[in-house]
């Protein structure tokens, strides 16, 4: 996929202006240098603070379309920034950088959340960089990046400027992605997530006298694709990672509080697709949130959702809340990337999340955004 640009035979041309932003120090101008100018790179250990802006061009070519990348940098100090509606003019993409060694770069992060909602364009890509330094004393956990990233539904990329690990990664991967999408969508404001998140509260005692609903969820999808550990995370905040196919179907039934209402939920699993047709009437009977979860190393469970699509059409709840889930297991190689699940999500126009139970990532976000989107449509 990373190729260099060939002059053999004729490729389509695309010019993308992707920006960096971030806190002074995290090493910005160090990535962009370190991919721009590869072999001829050298990293430097003594901080020269940018001033104003600067950019440079790279050509890449990816899957047969050359394209022309045009990198900005800018200042992390204030009082070096330009305007920053003239800086994000045009903008493809948004690259957040913070420091893995400066646990204040990672707290200002959500200061760059809105300054991208104030000026960002419509269908601009926003992804999270954490920069690691060799032999610096991490302050950022080494999850909390990616959790982040999760949170707001954006890519997330480690990388070292140092000895440029990651590097190349990056721009690949996000080039890629930005060929794929046919459709550009619309940006989500990062302070609408904000406040959904907010209006979810969790509470183990929930007021008696105050007004309750319930709603049924069911998970379904292939053989061994994390349903189960999906739902015990949730449930019990437990990893459970079992490959027998138990004949059995589970019904965990929880209480949280959102908007003020007391939201009683069952959720039912069932442990292999197998078994599934002989109980799919009550499966799908009532339901309200239809979970459709694949594993991202998995292709086959990736390629089977449009069956499960048909499933839920037929058997399910015309009122139901239809959601695709991409079971991430970091620790395996990806046979699905995120961006097909991405689009594939919204040619079915519903959402997606992506998951990874055992680190426990995304898996409240799944459960707590689908009930508050389930609420506010007012489907019960």
């Amino acid at each position: 996929m990373d190729s260099e640009v060939d002059s053999g035979e004729e490729v389509a041309q695309r010019l993308i202006k992707c920006i960096f932003v971030g806190d002074a120090e995290t090493g910005k101008s160090s990535i962009i240098e370190c991919f721009a100018l590869q072999a001829e790179y050298s990293f430097s250990s003594e901080y020269w603070p940018t001033k104003g802006t600067e950019f440079r061009y790279k050509l890449i070519t990816i899957n047969n379309t050359q394209i022309n990348l045009q990198i900005w940098d800018s200042a992390g100090q204030e009082r070096y920034r330009v305007h920053p509606s003239s800086y994000y003019k045009n903008a493809l993409c948004v690259f957040i950088v913070f420091s893995s060694d400066k646990k204040s770069t990672f707290g200002q992060i959500p200061k760059w959340f809105e300054e991208i909602d104030n000026h960002a364009e419509e269908g601009c890509k926003v992804v999270l960089i954490e920069n690691e330094f060799t032999n610096r004393e991490r302050q950022v956990n080494e999850y909390e990046g990616k959790a982040l990233a999760d949170k707001y539904h954006i890519d997330f990329f480690k990388a070292n400027a140092e000895n440029g690990e990651g590097i190349n990664n990056i721009f690949y991967k996000t080039g890629q992605s930005l060929i794929d999408y046919q459709v550009i969508k619309p940006h989500i404001k990062f302070r609408n997530i904000t406040e959904q998140l907010a209006s979810i509260s969790l509470e183990s005692n929930i007021p008696k006298n105050n007004e309750s609903i319930s709603y049924k969820i069911i998970l379904i999808g292939d053989c061994h694709t994390g349903k189960s550990s999906i739902v015990k995370r949730y449930i019990n905040n437990v990893f459970f990672d079992s490959t027998q196919d138990l004949p059995k179907t589970d019904v965990y039934n929880k209480s949280v509080l959102i908007k003020g209402k007391t939201v009683n939920i069952a959720i039912w699993d069932i442990y292999c697709e197998e078994k599934f047709k002989s109980i799919e009437d009550d499966y799908f009977r009532n339901v309200n949130i239809i979970m459709i979860v694949y594993n991202s190393s998995n292709r086959g469970s990736f390629e089977n959702i449009g069956n499960w699509f048909e499933e839920s059409k037929k058997a399910g709840n015309d009122n139901s809340l239809i959601v695709v889930v991409e079971c991430d297991k970091g620790d395996i190689q990806r046979n699905a990337e995120r961006f097909e699940g991405e689009e594939l999500a919204g040619r079915h126009n519903v959402k997606f999340y992506r998951v990874d139970a055992k680190m426990n990532e995304g898996v409240n976000e799944l459960f707590e955004e689908s009930l508050l989107q389930l609420m506010n449509a007012n489907i019960q």
